[in-house]
């Protein structure tokens, strides 16, 4: 299965040393069901229907994504990162990416990043249960939007 192979993918920025970074894995997830998507997240976010959320709280932003994301047909967008919305679980959504690592802040007000590294499915927050997670960098806050690549069917 596809997404048992990928699952296991280290991360890998560009493609360094054969290993995929967020947009890699999409495409090649989704390459062998004949969709062809670009090879950055900035030119995937325009592969199918484009919702903008750039202006819309997290709360709403969650909502929207629950209500409109076709599990395993959107993608969800942020600048410089590009995630496939796979369906939720107990009211939230779940996302399969590859990520680098979350931002953290300590008490001395220290950015730092703590490192993933690797083809995870998480919530839109991932790193929340961290000491340091650090709210205003929090995914689910920087989401700029989604796009589904096919159109939900309407129902009858």
């Amino acid at each position: 299965m596809i997404f048992d192979e990928l699952i296991k993918e280290p991360y890998g920025w560009g493609e360094l040393l054969n290993h995929r970074d967020c947009s890699a894995l999409t495409r090649d997830f989704i390459a062998p069901f004949g969709i062809y998507l670009g090879r950055n997240s900035a030119s995937q976010k325009y592969s199918g229907k484009y919702y903008d959320l750039e202006n819309i709280n997290a709360q709403d932003k969650k909502e929207f994504i629950l209500k409109n994301a076709i599990p395993f047909l959107t993608l969800v967008y942020l600048k410089g990162h590009i995630m496939l919305y796979i369906g939720e679980e107990n009211g939230e959504p779940l996302v399969f990416h590859n990520i680098w690592g979350v931002k953290t802040l300590d008490e001395n007000k220290t950015m730092g990043r703590f490192i993933i590294g690797r083809a995870v499915v998480t919530t839109l927050n991932p790193g929340r249960e961290l000491k340091y997670f650090y709210e205003k960098k929090a995914v689910i806050n920087n989401i700029l939007g989604i796009s589904n690549i096919i159109q939900k069917i309407p129902s009858e």
